[in-house]
């Protein structure tokens, strides 16, 4: 049921971009310099694109559980909530780039050569979705994390925007003390997220030490947004170092499909090994798939013998678990078990023990030794 009403809310969603992004064709077709803004109907249209993509957004978030409550639940619903955010960062990203084809967004920058027009809806996109970007990671590290940081974290990500979105509509002095100051944000922004690898690690890592999802995802997004003052500075909009408008757009569209995507997809990922994990958990502790047990619970229920639930394998079932070697023969019981459930062959678990017992594998130190040709004989 809970799939099925996802599913449903982001048709929903989808529903609603696509009416947006319908009431914006009729922008497209007005492909002069300018679009006549003192146009009733051009204005009838721009509002209700806003409307629609407004709509989006609450049906998003609305529909969501609330984002401090998502803080402080198990991983397994951090990552539910986070995924939802994906997808509404990968809308608003679509639609703010389909509106560029439109040139209700074209502005000419002060003080450039070429007259250099300057696609707005770009800086408005990134305003839409890198806070919401920086909120899912203090999502996704839990209550180890302060819980400011929902609120400030995004507030550090809209602050560089705007200060970069200054910079280009100013001259002079003014555009580079904007800048200036945009950098040091970032500075500030980007510390924050390395700080947060040791929290979420409780000091175990940090950003040069550790092998953690959450590091390497902080890590990702740290290396991929690095670049854009680089380019913002190099481009007309910056300082004027590079003129090609076809160069500059280019450098733009990878630096973001590059950082988006591998944000997105890497967090996915995340999910679904997570999720994984917990269904072979399950299983393994003769629990049904449907079971809402947190992660905890399950490494609880093996200390305390859970496997003997319906559906599990204990070691006394196979004459195993008594006298010296008992600690042994119960570890190989519980190591076979655990990989077949990971193969997805748990089905053959019993038929296999069984077999292994019979030819004398009966603890680990004998299964350690057991080599191909050992296996043949």
């Amino acid at each position: 049921m809970d799939r099925v009403f996802e599913e449903r809310r982001v048709s929903e969603a989808l529903t609603t971009i696509q009416n947006a992004v319908g009431q914006m064709r009729h922008l497209q077709e007005c492909t002069g310099e300018k679009v006549d803004l003192d146009n009733a109907h051009n204005i009838a249209q721009i509002c209700q694109g806003v409307g629609f993509i407004g709509l989006a957004m609450w049906l998003i978030f609305a529909n969501n559980s609330k984002v401090a409550v998502a803080q402080k639940a198990p991983l397994e619903q951090r990552h539910a909530v986070c995924a939802t955010i994906s997808t509404a960062v990968a809308l608003f990203s679509g639609f703010f780039n389909i509106l560029q084809l439109t040139a209700i967004d074209d502005f000419d920058l002060p003080g450039r050569e070429n007259n250099f027009t300057l696609n707005l809806s770009r800086p408005i996109e990134w305003i839409m979705t890198c806070p919401i970007m920086q909120l899912k990671l203090v999502v996704l590290a839990g209550a180890r994390v302060p819980s400011y940081r929902r609120f400030m974290m995004p507030l550090l990500s809209v602050s560089v925007l705007l200060c970069g979105t200054a910079s280009m509509f100013t001259g002079d002095a003014l555009r580079y003390a904007w800048y200036a100051f945009g950098l040091f944000l970032a500075g500030i922004m980007f510390y924050h997220n390395a700080l947060q690898i040791k929290e979420n690690s409780e000091n175990e890592e940090t950003i040069f030490a550790g092998d953690s999802d959450f590091r390497k995802l902080s890590i990702l997004l740290i290396i991929t947004w690095f670049p854009f003052p680089i380019w913002f500075s190099l481009s007309v909009e910056g300082f004027g170092v590079i003129s090609d408008v076809l160069v500059i757009e280019m450098g733009w569209v990878i630096l973001n499909i590059v950082s988006k995507f591998t944000y997105i997809i890497w967090m996915q990922r995340m999910k679904m090994v997570h999720q994984r994990k917990l269904e072979a958990a399950r299983e393994l502790y003769g629990l049904s798939p449907t079971d809402e047990v947190a992660e905890e619970d399950l490494k609880e229920r093996a200390k305390t013998g859970a496997q003997g639930k319906q559906g599990a394998i204990v070691a006394s079932d196979y004459g195993l678990g008594y006298g010296e070697e008992a600690e042994s023969e119960e570890k190989m019981v519980e190591i076979v078990s655990e990989t077949m459930v990971t193969l997805g062959m748990s089905t053959h678990t019993d038929r296999l023990l069984r077999l292994m017992v019979e030819n004398g594998v009966t603890n680990t130190a004998v299964l350690e030794r057991l080599n191909a040709e050992r296996c043949m004989e």
